[in-house]
C-alpha cells in the first residue's frame, strides 16, 4: 500500500485558540474556500460519501471521498489516496480521488453556470456512481458553503514529521482544527500516538466530529 495521510481533528471552542496554542500565526496562513455538494437531506454525508470543491491560491481542486470502516471495501485504485481519520473513538479509513481544477470552474458551478459533473474527472465520476445512493443524481446536487479554511504547517521540535494544519471556520458549528501528516502504513500506530501526545502537551484534545472535513 502507498503512503497514507493520518488526520486528527481538534474541536476548537470558538476562539480559534488551536493554532495559537501550537505557536502558529493564523494571519500567515493561506485562505481557501470550500464548497460541499449534497442533497437537501444530506444523503451523501449520511452514506459516508463526500463531494467538495475548493478555490484559493493559484487555482482549485475537486474531491470525491468515501469514509469506510474497512479499507478492503474500497476497490484498488492507483489514483485514490488513502487516509486515516483518528478520533477518540478510534481510526476510520477512507479513500479519496482529488483532481486539480481552474478556480473559475468551481465558481461557475456554484453560480449554476456549469453542471456539477464538470467538476469531476472520469475516474471521480465512476467512483461517485459506485458509492452514491441510487436515487441521487450528480447534477441535482446543491452547493453548500462556502466554508473558509486557513491552511499552514509546522514541524514540532525534535520531530521529523511536518504537520499540516487546517482551521475550518464553520458558520454554525465550533471551529475545527485538522492536523495531518503523511506516513507509511507501518508508521500509523506510532505516528498517531506521537501526534496525539504532542497535541495533548499543547493543551489540545483529539475529538470526534460528525461534520465533514475535506482533505
Amino acid at each position: 500500500m502507498a503512503d497514507i495521510e493520518l488526520k486528527l481533528v481538534v474541536r476548537d471552542d470558538g476562539r480559534r485558540t488551536g493554532p495559537l496554542m501550537l505557536e502558529v500565526d493564523p494571519l500567515e496562513a493561506e485562505i481557501r474556500q470550500v464548497y460541499f455538494f449534497d442533497t437537501p437531506g444530506l444523503a451523501l454525508h449520511q452514506n459516508g460519501l463526500m463531494l467538495c470543491a475548493r478555490t484559493g491560491g493559484d487555482g482549485g481542486d475537486s474531491m470525491v471521498k468515501l469514509r469506510s470502516p474497512a479499507l478492503d471495501a474500497l476497490p484498488p485504485s492507483a489514483d485514490r489516496g488513502v487516509e486515516m481519520d483518528t478520533t477518540l473513538g478510534g481510526c476510520l479509513r477512507s479513500g479519496a480521488i482529488k483532481e486539480a481544477l481552474p478556480g473559475d470552474r468551481v465558481r461557475a458551478v456554484v453560480l449554476g453556470e456549469r453542471p456539477v459533473h464538470s467538476l469531476l474527472s472520469g475516474g471521480q465520476r465512476d467512483f461517485f456512481t459506485d458509492h452514491a445512493p441510487p436515487d441521487v443524481v450528480l447534477d441535482d446536487l446543491a452547493a453548500l458553503g462556502p466554508v473558509a479554511v486557513l491552511q499552514t504547517s509546522m514541524r514540532p521540535a525534535g520531530s521529523r514529521r511536518e504537520l499540516a494544519l487546517e482551521l475550518w471556520n464553520y458558520p454554525q458549528y465550533p471551529h475545527l482544527l485538522e492536523v495531518s501528516t503523511r506516513i507509511t502504513p507501518a508508521e500509523m500506530a506510532v505516528a498517531a500516538a506521537e501526534t496525539s501526545r504532542f497535541l495533548r502537551e499543547k493543551g489540545l484534545t483529539v475529538g470526534d466530529t460528525a461534520m465533514p472535513v475535506a482533505d
